[in-house]
This record gives structure tokens, sequence and C-alpha cells, in this order.
């Protein structure tokens, strides 16, 4: 599976890397924010993206609603530390997950598999 990582916190994004790539999944990780999204892919045309700390501003969503009607082959999965009842309702159009920015390795996991498991 080609997963696409971005986040903002370096440390995050090696992290997250390191857990995707012992699982023999080709990771690649780009530092920066959302604005990446459109970017990394029409570039590198992933199976999965997975958006580290985008959860702020619902308006934002319209990036992850591109991708999704743009690139409907690509699950994108967006990780945030807080994610308001709002925030939750606003991204259900074009997610498939969205879960907590965590340093759990096991969460990424789950997280992961649960949108492969869509993918199939």
């Amino acid at each position: 599976m080609k997963i696409a990582i971005i986040s903002p916190n370096k440390q995050h994004l090696q992290e997250m890397g390191k857990v995707l790539e012992a699982h023999s999944h080709t990771v690649n990780m780009v530092d920066g924010g959302k604005s990446k999204m459109r970017q990394v892919a029409e570039q590198e045309q992933p199976d999965l993206m997975l958006v580290d700390g985008m959860c702020c501003d619902p308006n934002e969503l319209t990036l992850v609603e591109h991708i999704t009607l743009h690139h409907p082959k690509v699950a994108v999965i967006l990780l945030c530390a807080t994610q308001t009842p709002e925030f939750l309702i606003n991204s259900i159009n074009g997610l498939r997950v969205t879960g907590k920015t965590t340093q759990d390795r096991r969460m990424l996991e789950n997280i992961v598999d649960i949108a492969l498991s869509v993918l199939d």
C-alpha cells in the first residue's frame, strides 16, 4: 500500500513513518500542512493519505472534499488532537476515517487497517 503522510510536526511524521514502514507499506513523508494535499495527491497518487493536525477550521475540509472528488481512489484520514462535534459532522462529506492525533502505535495501525478495509 502506498501511503502519504502530511504533517507540520516532524516528530509525528517520523514516528508514523516508522510504524507504517514496519508493516511493509511504501511511505512518502511530507513535511508541511494541509495545503500540500492537492500536490501530494496529484504527484504521488497514494492509496491512502494521512493528514496530521487538520482540525481547527471546518472550512479547511474543502481541501479534503477536492481530493475525494478528483482522486476518488485516494482514501483520506485526518488525525486531529481535538475533534469538535461540528468538525466531525462536517468531515463526514468525503472522509472515510477520522482519528485523534496519537503517539500510540497500535491506534495508528488500527486506523490504517480500517481505511484499508474500506478500500477493498
